[in-house]
């Protein structure tokens, strides 16, 4: 497949020329300046040629040229999978789960305060992951942090019930950031990016749907993929640089 597409990025205030670009047979789509990229394609569609890439290494101003991508979510397995996982590894990982657990009990003489903490969510159940990383253990030392965690994906439904109370907030009282219109509503028009945060951060012993690694974190909707799953890399990188100007610690 001919490239279609480049993400060139150049030094803060070394900005190649529009000159160059008509040089190289390139017209910029888009300048942003926030992070001294532009992304490029060519003035007649042809793709990227050998003579493009000459041009673009003979121009100092350039200091990177990679190609831009449309990315889109993997299918999604089908929903009875989990009971479909290997018998044997399911039965290790219990094994090794139990042997932790004794482990931690023995080595702590509060051993009544660390026995697996199981939640009152009805979907717990199904969590076979939650088993899989001894997380009932781990809820025996902690549930909260106080961290924000960037879900960028296909943004995050904020009034869902098992995830409300865990959304962040910004002083104007949006939820995040929608790289593909450029606004700060990041609501999921898919649900792939929601079942991640809930991962991460569904309200845990709320007799309401499933629990989260975490019961008491922050997670910010980031949103570059569509509803039918695509998106552009360079959208991502916008969201990236939303979350770290906003004190994201962690970027799902």
């Amino acid at each position: 497949t001919p490239i279609k597409r480049l993400i060139l990025s150049y030094e803060e205030g070394n900005r190649p020329s529009d000159e160059s670009w008509k040089k190289a047979g390139l017209k910029v789509i888009e300048d942003y300046k926030k992070g001294t990229l532009l992304i490029v394609e060519p003035i007649d569609k042809s793709g990227i040629t050998d003579k493009t890439v000459t041009a673009l290494d003979e121009n100092q101003r350039v200091q990177r040229a990679y190609p831009s991508h449309r990315v889109k979510l993997p299918p999604q397995p089908p929903k009875d999978a989990p009971e479909d996982a290997d018998a044997d590894a399911e039965k290790k990982t219990e094994k090794k789960i139990e042997k932790q657990s004794k482990k931690i009990k023995t080595s702590n003489s509060r051993s009544s305060a660390l026995s697996p903490v199981i939640p009152s969510d009805p979907g717990f159940s199904q969590l076979w992951g939650m088993k899989r990383i001894n997380a009932p253990v781990a809820w025996t030392s902690a549930v909260s942090s106080p961290v924000i965690v960037a879900v960028i994906d296909t943004g995050i439904d904020y009034n869902h019930r098992d995830l409300q109370r865990n959304i962040w907030t910004s002083a104007r009282g949006t939820h995040g950031f929608n790289a593909i219109n450029g606004s700060e509503n990041p609501l999921d028009d898919h649900g792939h990016g929601t079942h991640c945060a809930g991962t991460i951060a569904a309200i845990a012993n709320n007799d309401l749907g499933v629990a989260g690694v975490t019961w008491d974190v922050k997670v910010m909707g980031l949103k570059f993929l569509d509803a039918d799953g695509n998106g552009d890399d360079f959208d991502a990188i916008k969201c990236i640089d939303f979350a770290i100007e906003h004190d994201a610690k962690v970027l799902s």
